[in-house]
């Protein structure tokens, strides 16, 4: 179970977009009644099949940037039941990436890990907004120690692949940062280099231009003074 990823160009066309909008909105609309012509254990499993396509909503709504609309199926599934991993996990990651609500995306994977500590995409998930340079709550040995527990608990090809998702996002996000900070040393580095050889630089001029006044004062002349 991994996270659909946005479009690759960022931006989708309006009549596309209401598309969308249209079949999310017709798939939550029939799909309780289509579960009402299956057999009876189907009919028994509705709630599960609401919850998840609230669920997938949220996530489609999101990926089009109806921000508003997306927390509502998400809080909508949850209502429904509220122990729902998926769901609890899905809504954290909405609550960090697109609401950057660090402490109620926080709540969220706490509640998801209560329920089961071991739920791959919770932890990868977790993992990466711990990781985060600008959650106040950051905990970068927590964060590691959920991506080893993940990788030794991911046995699907789909988990792993969340794993190695995760791990890459981590590094390369930790990577841009150390290149920052190094940047920033060199920066500081090389001012104050400039900053001494300037002045260096304006001391030797000042010497220089005090010796050439001194040596070049004239003597006072004796011509004539011998009588």
């Amino acid at each position: 179970d991994q996270l659909p990823s946005p479009r690759s160009n960022g931006i989708m066309a309006e009549s596309e977009d209401e598309v969308v909008k249209e079949e999310a909105s017709a798939e939550e609309e029939i799909a309780a009644a289509t579960i009402k012509d299956e057999d009876p254990e189907s009919a028994a499993k509705a709630p599960e099949y609401q919850i998840w396509s609230l669920c997938d909503l949220g996530v489609t709504y999101r990926t089009v940037g109806e921000i508003d609309i997306a927390g509502q199926k998400f809080r909508a599934a949850l209502a429904i039941d509220p122990t729902s991993v998926r769901t609890l996990s899905h809504y954290a990651c909405f609550l960090h990436t697109a609401c950057v609500d660090y402490r109620a995306a926080t709540e969220m994977y706490e509640r998801a890990l209560e329920i089961d500590s071991y739920h791959i995409l919770t932890l990868c998930c977790y993992a990466d907004m711990l990781s985060a340079r600008s959650n106040p709550m950051r905990d970068d040995v927590r964060s590691d120690a959920m991506v080893v527990l993940a990788q030794s608990k991911a046995a699907t090809d789909s988990q792993r692949a969340s794993v190695t998702f995760a791990q890459r996002n981590i590094q390369a996000a930790r990577r841009r940062e150390r290149d920052a900070v190094n940047a920033r040393e060199d920066y500081k580095a090389k001012v104050e280099e400039d900053y001494i050889a300037y002045n260096l630089a304006k001391n030797s001029k000042g010497k220089k231009g005090k010796k050439g006044k001194k040596g070049g004062k004239s003597r006072p002349s004796t011509k004539g003074s011998a009588k």
